[in-house]
This record gives structure tokens, C-alpha cells and sequence, in this order.
């Protein structure tokens, strides 16, 4: 089994605590072990701060600082003195700096993005009795440690990747001046690990998911492995064992336990000669998966936390999950943090659709009040991620069928059923939205030259059933009822045309009119009995903001995975991954 190479955890690495950094221990610690040295140092950095503008950057080995100017600042506001360094030594700071760096893998960061293997080398180079140009490596380790201070808060402040301006706005400087007033506050205050790392959103999502994360990677093999798990339809023994594997690799199943009984379906068939004469008896083994027990505990625990029906079987959706080794598990939490940084702040009162999770919330203060399954679009016809306000719902509603699905899938059924629209409750209506006169020749229309668009009048058998969410956006979706109430029992629940299909979506209205009081819930209930159509506003637009996140945790760091049904993390991976020097 491999061990985790893409991401650096370095658990050997000892940081000894010593005395806080500032400026008065600093003066004194001067007139113990040299003032020269520390002069000297001091020099070095100015005049190197000195020779460098917003166009003349740092650079070191052929690559240059970025954060130049906050570098600049930095030693600027500490006049000069060094602050990873003390008599061209590593010192406390610096072994707390780089213990951050050693562990930012709990916070779906990789070592590599701060330059950890060089600071490293140079950390033990410095720590030597002789070396040569101690000086120029002194310099060297004080400013690439303080370029890597600004990016590793960065990273945790706003994230690493520039994100979809559509949906999260345009990303704020992600290297603001303030950073480097912010790290001499941590340094002088003695909170330098507590103060970066302070820096991280403060929404549930993001601080369950993250200490999710952290406890996945204390107990978690960082393999890389996977194994194919075949259908146990047709060899369930090899399902079972395959299965089991990968139930021990990701920590479900104890290793050392052995199969209770791999072989425990005795069915004693009688053999007969062609005279049927009983000349003995064999044994047909097969295999009595729920049986056992452990196993069956592991992987309803592994179906749970991987967002299936706990059943204990090997089915589709499972055996795919299995598939799925603890490396790229890691991965899809990273991404889902990075996901998750990109986020503003949010009001008080709100809607969240997790699109993966197949869930709609309703949030207030920070708490979830309710939660509700939804069916979302389908992978030809994705749930766009999207922020919005509800301004009002419709009960009863009528339904303007889009033209893509008017034109493409209705039209088909409407040229072979010429009793389609009737049974449906669906009027033609013209280019000037008037119910069309006289009778259509269908045999003559095409999906090239359909110029009509369709409604569907309110009733038991309309698409949008008995109540619509309306809040305006770019991609003319909302939050429905539904007819297909089968649907909401389905794992993978990726079945409409984008919208959001809700299960019980009348508890939602009583929940928006409770809180807003316009109406009565008895009011509304009546309404819903005699299927009346009417438009109900809110007094205050309830923001809703549909996000795309696969894996989520919970208030003990119990991490949920979700299924990737649109494909969306490869990509992110690719990008948070593939270079390493952000």
C-alpha cells in the first residue's frame, strides 16, 4: 500500500517551545549573544527592502516574491529586525511557523505550496555550528518564511484558487496591506498559530468540515489503492472479499478480524443416478453475507457516511463508493474547504440547496431549522449554482413549458398521441402567447420549425404539482412541488430539467408565512384544499443560495461524502493539486 506522496505530513518533526518574541527580549537577548550579528542581520534586511518597488520584486534560485510589498511592510512596521531568527539562528517563531506549515494538510493544504522542503534544508543548515554563509541563508530563511506566513493566511483567509465570479462575486485582494500589520499583532502577542489560523470562515459548513478533515487524517491510511468490487450477482464471494478489503484499507473494519463464517449457505442437494436411486449427498457452498455481522455493521457505517441507503448490500451505488480510495477521499474534502473559503458571509435568515446532497435547508442564526430532500437536474441538465432572494410563491401554479423541452421532448408524444395535450392539460400558444386557433397539422412540425410554446394548466397533474418557489435568476429556475413522488426514495436523486423538486414543499410555505405573518397557516391551508391559484409575496425577500459542495460533516466530525454527479471536483482537484507552487 502506498503512503500519501502528493501531501507531506511530517509527524518526526520536533518544535521546542521557548520564550516569546518581542521587542524588549529581543534588546536583551542583543546584549547576551552578540549585538553584531543581530546588527548585521538587521542591515541585510534593509538594504535588501531598500532595492525593491511595486516593480522590482524579491527573488530567489530564479523565482520571484509576491508578496514583496507585504514583506516590505512587515520589517518596515518591525524596523528591521529579524524576526524567524535570532543570532542567525532559527528560533521559537520559526519552529511554530513551520510546525503550521508541517500540518496545513488539516486544512486541505499541501506542505508544498510553502516552500517546506526548502525552509527545511535551510532550517537545519542554520542550526548547524558551521556553515557556510550563514548570513546569506539567515536572509534567505527570514523572507521566504515571511512570504509563506502571507500565503499559508491567505490560503486559509479567502482560499487558494481564483472561484466563479458568478456565483461567489470577484474575489477581494487576496494580499491585503492589513496582512502584515495582522502577523506582527500575532507575533508580539504571542498567538501566532492561534491568529492565522483564525483567519478561516467562521460558517458551520466550513469549521465542521474542516475538523472533519483533521480527524480523518490523524486516523486515516493514506493509501492510493483501490480495488474493484464485482457485482455480487454474479460472484459474491469475490464482492464480499473485495468489499471487505476495502472496509479494512478505510478504517471501517477491524484488520484483525477474520470472516465469521465466509461460507455458511449449507444446501444439501440429493444425487441420484439415472435408475434414481439415492447413491449420496453433497454440500453447495454459498455465501451468507448478513451473516456477518461485522462486516454488515462496517458497511451500513461506510453506506452512512457516504451518503447511501445503510442496507447492508453490495449494490451499484455502494460497490462505486468502495471504489473510492482514502487519497482521494482526502482530496474531495480539500476541494469542498476550498469550496467553502470562496463563500461571503451570510444573513441571517436563509435557504441553502447543497446540489450533491440532494437537501435543501432552511438556516437561521446559524442554525438549521429545517431540512428537507429535493430531487435536482439531471447530468444532461445540471442544477445551476446560483444565489438568489425568494420573493414570493404560487400555489397552484401553471406551467410555461421551457422551448427546449416543448420542442425536443413534448413534440415526439404530442406527433404520436394526438390526445397528448388533452390528457395533460397543455394549450398551444402562439408567437404572441394567445392560444392558438384552429387545429395544428403536428406531422408537418419539427424541433427546426416549432414556433409555439406550450403551458400547462394548474391541477393534480401538473409538472409543477401544487406549489412553486419563485426567486428571479439568470437560468429561469426554482423550487417546486412535484408529481414524481417516487423519486424523493432514490439514493441519487438527479432526475428534472434543473429545477428543484421538493419533497413536502407545503411545510416550507408554513414556514415563510409563520415567520412572516402576512397570512394564516389555517389561511394557507385552505388554499392548498381548494387548489386555489394565488400569488403570495413576502414581506422580506428570503435569500437562497444553491451551492455545489460533496461532502459535508457534523457537529462531532463526522464526515458525509456525496457522489460527484455532475463531475465538478476532477477539475478543482487539478487545479489545487497539480501545481504546487501557488
Amino acid at each position: 500500500m502506498r503512503q500519501l506522496a502528493s501531501i507531506t505530513i511530517i509527524t518526526s518533526f520536533l518544535f521546542i517551545m521557548s520564550s516569546c518574541f518581542d521587542r524588549q527580549s529581543y534588546i536583551s537577548q542583543e546584549q547576551d549573544i552578540g549585538r553584531d550579528i543581530e546588527n548585521n542581520m538587521a542591515v541585510q534586511l534593509e538594504n535588501t527592502l531598500k532595492n525593491v518597488n511595486d516593480t522590482i520584486n524579491l527573488a530567489f534560485h530564479g523565482k520571484e516574491i509576491y508578496t514583496t510589498n507585504l514583506i516590505k511592510d512587515f520589517y518596515t512596521l518591525n524596523q528591521y529586525i529579524p524576526v524567524w531568527t535570532t543570532n542567525m539562528k532559527p528560533n521559537r517563531q520559526a519552529r511554530e511557523l513551520m510546525k503550521l506549515f508541517a500540518h496545513s494538510p488539516i486544512y486541505g493544504l499541501d506542505t508544498t505550496f510553502y516552500q517546506f522542503s526548502s525552509l527545511s534544508k535551510l532550517y537545519y543548515q542554520l542550526n548547524k555550528k558551521e556553515v557556510k554563509d550563514r548570513d546569506k541563508k539567515a536572509l534567505e530563511y527570514e523572507l521566504l518564511m515571511t512570504h509563506n506566513s502571507f500565503k499559508i493566511m491567505s490560503h486559509l483567509r479567502s482560499g487558494v484558487i481564483q472561484p466563479d465570479s458568478s456565483v461567489n462575486g470577484i474575489k477581494s485582494d487576496p494580499y491585503p496591506k492589513s496582512l502584515a500589520k495582522k502577523l506582527v499583532s500575532f507575533i508580539n502577542t504571542d498567538q501566532l498559530t492561534e491568529g492565522i489560523v483564525a483567519l478561516q470562515p467562521n460558517s458551520y459548513e466550513y469549521r465542521f468540515l474542516q475538523a472533519g478533515l483533521e480527524v480523518f487524517v490523524k486516523n486515516m491510511v493514506m493509501n492510493q489503492d483501490s480495488v474493484f468490487i464485482p457485482d455480487p450477482e454474479i460472484d459474491s464471494v469475490a464482492a464480499y472479499t473485495a468489499a471487505k478489503k476495502m472496509l479494512v484499507a478505510n478504517n471501517y473494519y477491524p484488520s484483525t478480524e477474520k470472516l465469521v463464517k465466509p461460507y455458511t449457505d449449507y444446501t444439501i442437494k440429493k444425487i441420484t443416478n439415472i435408475i434414481a436411486d439415492t447413491i449420496g449427498y453433497t454440500i453447495s457452498f454459498t455465501p451468507r453475507i448478513d451473516e456477518d455481522t461485522t462486516f454488515v455493521v462496517a458497511l451500513k457505517q461506510f453506506q452512512k457516511v457516504n451518503g447511501l441507503h445503510p442496507d447492508g448490500v453490495i449494490g451499484s451505488n455502494t460497490r462505486n463508493a468502495l471504489h473510492t480510495n482514502n487519497m482521494d477521499r482526502y482530496k474531495q474534502i480539500a476541494v469542498n474547504l476550498e469550496r467553502l473559503r470562496w463563500q461571503k458571509k451570510r444573513p441571517q435568515k436563509y435557504i441553502y440547496v447543497n446540489i450533491p446532497s440532494y437537501k435543501l435547508r432552511v438556516l437561521e442564526k446559524g442554525w438549521i431549522k429545517k431540512t428537507f430532500r429535493v430531487v435536482v437536474g439531471a447530468v444532461y441538465s445540471e442544477t445551476p449554482e446560483l444565489n438568489g432572494e425568494i420573493e414570493y410563491f404560487i400555489t397552484n401554479p401553471e406551467w410555461n413549458v421551457p422551448y427546449s423541452i416543448s420542442s425536443r421532448e413534448l413534440l415526439p408524444k404530442i406527433v404520436n398521441d394526438s390526445t397528448y395535450l388533452a390528457k395533460h392539460n397543455y394549450v398551444v400558444l402562439d408567437e404572441n402567447r394567445q392560444p392558438v386557433q384552429g387545429k395544428i397539422d403536428w406531422s408537418q412540425v419539427n424541433s427546426e420549425n416549432f414556433n409555439y410554446s406550450i403551458r400547462q394548466a394548474g391541477g393534480s397533474n401538473n409538472a409543477l404539482g401544487s406549489i412553486k418557489f419563485i426567486f428571479p435568476n439568470q437560468y429561469n429556475v426554482y423550487i417546486h412541488d412535484t408529481q414524481s413522488k417516487n423519486k424523493f426514495s432514490k439514493e441519487i436523486r438527479a432526475y428534472s430539467h434543473g429545477c428543484m423538486r421538493l419533497e413536502n414543499p407545503w411545510d416550507l410555505a408554513k414556514y415563510i408565512v409563520e415567520s412572516e405573518k402576512n397570512i394564516s397557516t389555517d389561511t394557507l391551508m385552505t388554499i392548498k384544499d381548494k387548489r386555489v391559484r394565488k400569488q403570495i409575496n413576502l414581506k422580506e425577500p428570503l435569500p437562497v443560495f444553491v451551492r455545489y459542495i460533496t461532502c459535508e460533516a457534523d457537529n462531532n466530525a463526522n464526515i458525509t461524502f456525496y457522489k460527484d454527479i455532475y463531475g465538478k471536483d476532477e477539475e478543482l482537484k487539478k487545479q489545487l493539486f497539480a501545481s504546487k507552487e501557488i
